[in-house]
């Protein structure tokens, strides 16, 4: 799984560089589980990128987060736990 976090200026005035730690913090912690659990899990990967121009500095779409491709906007660490729960099983590591 692959979550890319926009780090451009809108999106990094709008709480971007929270939802980076927080992210970075929690696949650490899920590879962890998994480890500890004997589970495997598929490799995920939180990535800061540059801005796409999805928001087009608009404050209203910022944070911009991608979830393997799909735009998640005015992204919060809830609004991106729901959308991957909805695609991926962590077979009982939450």
């Amino acid at each position: 799984m692959k979550i890319e976090i926009c780090v451009g200026s809108s999106c990094t005035m709008m709480s971007a560089m929270n939802i980076l730690d927080y992210f970075e913090d929690w696949a650490e912690n899920m590879r962890e589980r998994a480890e500890e659990a004997e589970v495997e899990i598929e490799e995920i990967e939180v990535i800061p990128i540059k801005c796409r121009r999805n928001c087009k500095g608009a404050y209203d779409a910022s944070p911009v987060v991608y979830i393997n491709g799909k735009t998640i906007e005015n992204a919060n660490n809830d609004k991106i736990l729901e959308e991957i729960f909805k695609v991926y099983d962590f077979k009982g590591l939450m």
